[in-house]
């Protein structure tokens, strides 16, 4: 069942990266050489994924590696290299996301994993830094050779960008906001799916002026958005 969903996972990756491919020779075809700035628009989801592309690449990403170690433990060797195919597919479409937060999502999940597998014993502590290691030269390794075909992917994750500042910007406005209606509404909070409608109300909690966030459909912190809708 990991290797099906594992392949699948290499499967959707591989048309993600066709896409991108395709998407950034369009706007280059006019002249649109900025890749961080158009990011938002260079990976959308075929009518046949049900749900957030790069949030199914990135569960489809853990069945890929366990599938990889169970043919290793069992010593198929050789299929377990050829079902690094499928992590590293993976790997290689997330990073054209340009998305800061499934760039650490990734390494997050890499060092976790690996340092949860020392926790349990499941190998020793000092197997487990070499495979963390190698999981970190080999997605620094994949994230060199796209920027070298793509160049700004790297400069994506540097978080310098002007779009991405203000996105920075906007999020911090966000988080600050909904702090201010958990604090006026801390026991039970505003209900489920309400914080955008509080967000986007023309009042301020505990200002002296009426401004709003501009449009947030969500607070863009899961912790926020819980104590925001449903309190303490």
């Amino acid at each position: 069942v990991a290797s099906a969903i594992g392949l699948g996972g290499a499967w959707l990756a591989w048309t993600a990266v066709f896409q991108f491919a395709s998407n950034v020779a369009a706007l280059r075809a006019v002249g649109l050489g900025g890749i961080v700035a158009f990011r938002a628009r260079l990976i959308t989801p075929q009518s046949y994924v049900l749900g957030e592309w790069l949030t199914i690449l990135l569960l489809t990403l853990p069945f890929a590696c366990a599938a990889l170690l169970w043919l290793w433990a069992r010593g198929r060797q050789r299929w377990a290299l050829a079902m690094l195919f499928a992590p590293i597919s993976i790997v290689a479409a997330l990073w054209l996301s340009c998305s800061r937060a499934v760039f650490w999502s990734v390494v997050l999940f890499c060092v976790s994993t690996c340092g949860l597998a020392a926790v349990y014993r499941v190998v020793r502590m000092k197997k487990a830094l070499v495979v963390a290691g190698g999981a970190i030269a080999a997605i620094g390794m994949a994230l060199a050779i796209e920027n070298t075909a793509y160049p700004g992917i790297a400069q994506a994750y540097a978080g310098g960008h002007s779009s991405q500042v203000r996105s920075t910007e906007g999020r911090i406005a966000i988080w600050k906001r909904s702090l201010d209606v958990f604090r006026e509404h801390p026991v039970w909070g505003v209900g489920a799916g309400n914080s955008p409608l509080y967000l986007n109300a023309p009042f301020v909690y505990g200002g002296d002026h009426d401004e709003t966030v501009g449009f947030a459909s969500r607070t863009f912190s899961l912790p926020l958005q819980l104590v925001t809708e449903k309190g303490a």
